[in-house]
């Protein structure tokens, strides 16, 4: 896997979920190495992690302005 020096963890949730679909489609070519697959894994779970975290703050955010309206 080529290395870019991007966290692939930056970036909006869209863009986060674009690079997991990504990444699945690659995972699922059946002439990949092993350690391959185990790199892209790890890039899914950051993004995993990262997009969890954005919709976490999105829906704090939204709570909050709902709480501000009532």
């Amino acid at each position: 896997m080529a290395k870019t020096g991007k966290n692939p963890a930056e970036g909006g949730f869209e863009e986060a979920l674009q690079q997991l679909e990504k990444l699945v489609e690659q995972m699922e070519a059946p002439e990949l190495p092993l350690e391959t697959i185990v790199e892209k894994y790890e890039t899914g779970m950051k993004l995993v992690a990262a997009s969890t975290q954005k919709l976490k703050a999105a829906e704090k955010r939204n709570s909050l302005l709902n709480k501000k309206q009532a």
